[in-house]
């Protein structure tokens, strides 16, 4: 899975954010760790000094269920640049998701009649092998600069 990669141009410089589906964001300068924090905030904030300026990088997560993520760089609080991003599936590992879900559907398909009074928790059961069939799913982050 690949993580998403927010890059932002200072002049001659390159600020990047990359954050992973657990938490971590790393904030690079020109390649080199600036910034470093695991969080799991919707909202989290990095402060950067670049050639005697403050800037602000904030990664906004939108909605999880999407994974949308927005990201903002600030300059003496006021906005310079917006990137956000939507993930995608991708094609790798589909075959694997689509063969785990029918052997989910069909273990959940023999497992209800003999449920009984525990019939009630079918639909959730459902939910979840949906759940986990897709994790293994590839994702897709294309970065998009919004209009300021």
């Amino acid at each position: 899975m690949a993580n998403p990669k927010f890059e932002f141009e200072i002049g001659k410089k390159v600020l990047a954010l990359e954050c992973s589906h657990f938490g971590k964001e790393i904030v690079t300068l020109n390649g080199e760790l600036v910034s470093e924090s695991r969080t799991l905030k919707f909202r989290n904030k990095h402060f950067v000094k670049i050639d005697d300026r403050t800037f602000t990088i904030e990664l906004h997560a939108n909605n999880i269920f999407t994974g949308r993520l927005t990201c903002n760089l600030y300059a003496s609080d006021e906005l310079q640049s917006s990137k956000f991003t939507k993930a995608e599936l991708g094609e790798k590992n589909k075959i694997v998701s689509i063969v785990l879900l029918l052997l989910f559907c069909g273990l959940l398909g023999m497992a209800i009649p003999k449920m009984g009074s525990w019939v009630w928790l079918s639909p959730l059961l459902f939910v979840l092998s949906v759940i986990v069939a897709m994790a293994g799913r590839e994702r897709i982050y294309n970065v998009q600069t919004k209009n300021t």
